[in-house]
């Protein structure tokens, strides 16, 4: 898709997930943020797991672990969250295959 141009749903889902991380001030925070820009959330026994776009995406595959969105509610710092985003990114594209990086 990107050779012809076009951006995918999940590139862009992962663009807005990053900027909505790096604003929240917690985790309610940032799925109330995610409410907000229109986004459909999807939960599992009462919690939150994805977004529901055409398809669903969820936050686990996505990177955004259960215990980093916990994080949310204890680091207000946005240095200590853009590092937890660079190792975020680093560890996803470590797991990928060799076709996606």
């Amino acid at each position: 898709m990107e050779l012809r141009g076009v951006i995918s749903n999940k590139q862009i889902l992962s663009a807005i997930l990053e900027e909505t991380f790096l604003n929240a001030s917690s985790k309610q925070d940032f799925y109330l943020r995610l409410k907000q820009k229109n986004l459909e959330l999807y939960s599992r026994g009462g919690q939150f797991v994805g977004i529901s776009l055409n398809r669903r995406f969820r936050f686990k595959t996505l990177g955004y672990t259960d215990e980093l969105l916990r994080e949310l509610d204890k680091s207000h710092n946005k240095t200590n969250r853009l590092t937890q985003l660079q190792k975020l990114k680093e560890n996803h594209k470590r797991h990928l295959p060799n076709r996606e990086r």
